[in-house]
């Protein structure tokens, strides 16, 4: 028996078809949202009546997603952002699985880039660990970027992950200016985690930075394959670096 969690802020657009794409694996699903300002919970009722939804003040993604597990009355847990879909073969990978207490789970995760699937650059697909046993992982606290981590990182228990087929489908972001409307928000919340980690930028990373990650991930990571999307997401990745320690140091000057 598996629930599944999600988090939400304002996803009327995306909200239904997630939770439409967990019929059939999932007897549980918990939707902890951040106060939105939309019919994200509306419309997730109406989906799924049975749906447990809690409205909490944000805290980070980590914290947001720990309290959902919380709720949840199946030990094994199913962790699934609201603009992501799990695909036909994901769903009978997990079917199909008998889950351990030694593993946890992780699937590919396709993301899209203006409808379009990326294969290379800054969108490459990307392994991502998902289903797992409360007793034995949790998020960590981080405000962004969150990992899951062994529970109090104290126990004995030996893991390791298992790549299971399918793919998690991930509707990332519409355009160009949605893209960085995203990762201007994350910057500002990795400047903050940055302060409250003492952690402090060197004067190389902040020059050579922004750069280095348009070349890693146009060039390196071949997002110049990609034409056009490969270009605008690697554009992205120079502004997400440079936005971040732009934030650093008007949070140090405060």
């Amino acid at each position: 028996m598996i629930s599944a969690v999600i988090i939400t802020y304002n996803e009327e657009r995306q909200i239904e078809k997630c939770i439409k794409s967990l019929e059939g694996i999932v007897d549980e699903v918990i939707l902890v949202d951040a106060m939105s300002e939309d019919k994200t919970i509306e419309l997730a009722v109406q989906t799924l009546p049975t749906i447990k939804t809690y409205v909490k003040s944000w805290e980070g993604y980590g914290a947001s997603k720990n309290y959902g597990v919380a709720q949840a009355k199946n030990d094994w847990i199913l962790s699934i952002d609201a603009d992501e879909l799990c695909s036909v073969e994901m769903k009978d990978a997990i079917l199909r699985t008998s889950l351990s207490l030694n593993h946890y789970y992780s699937f590919k995760r396709i993301n899209h880039f203006g409808g379009r699937a990326m294969k290379y650059g800054m969108l490459r697909p990307e392994w991502k660990p998902r289903l797992y046993h409360r007793d034995i992982m949790m998020w960590d606290d981080r405000l962004v970027h969150e990992q899951l981590t062994k529970y109090k990182n104290d126990l004995d228990q030996k893991l390791s992950t298992v790549k299971l087929r399918g793919s998690i489908i991930h509707h990332a972001y519409d355009d160009y200016e949605d893209h960085i409307k995203h990762l201007y928000n994350y910057a500002q919340l990795s400047a903050v985690a940055w302060m409250k980690q003492g952690l402090k930028p060197s004067l190389i990373q902040k020059r050579i930075g922004p750069t280095y990650h348009f070349f890693r991930n146009y060039f390196f990571r071949l997002g110049c394959l990609e034409g056009r999307p490969g270009y605008e997401t690697s554009k992205a990745a120079y502004l997400y670096s440079k936005y971040k320690y732009q934030a650093f140091e008007k949070l140090k000057s405060l």
